[in-house]
């Protein structure tokens, strides 16, 4: 369930920069859904089949975001992942 105060949920990123930048308070858990387009597949064993059918297209991931540390400016999370061109 979403809370009332957090203001669109659901965010699409169709090119870069790949990024989201928000300002908040509390502890949240974070899900993203990442999927690459026809042709790229993740180098990841947690990557599954995309919606399209390619596999190893879609890499679901999750973290725990807690604004409370680090002197009220929160946690931060990078992810850097490999992708590897099917089309070679």
């Amino acid at each position: 369930m979403q809370h009332p105060t957090f203001r669109q949920s659901h965010i699409t990123c169709r090119r870069p920069p790949y990024e989201i930048r928000r300002v908040g308070w509390g502890q949240f858990t974070i899900v993203a859904h990442v999927v690459l387009k026809t042709g790229y597949s993740w180098i990841s064993n947690d990557a599954i089949e995309a919606p399209d059918g390619a596999e190893k297209g879609f890499l679901p991931l999750e973290w725990g975001l807690d604004f409370s540390g680090y002197g009220g400016r929160g946690s931060m999370g990078v992810c850097r992942l490999k992708v590897r061109s099917d089309r070679e």
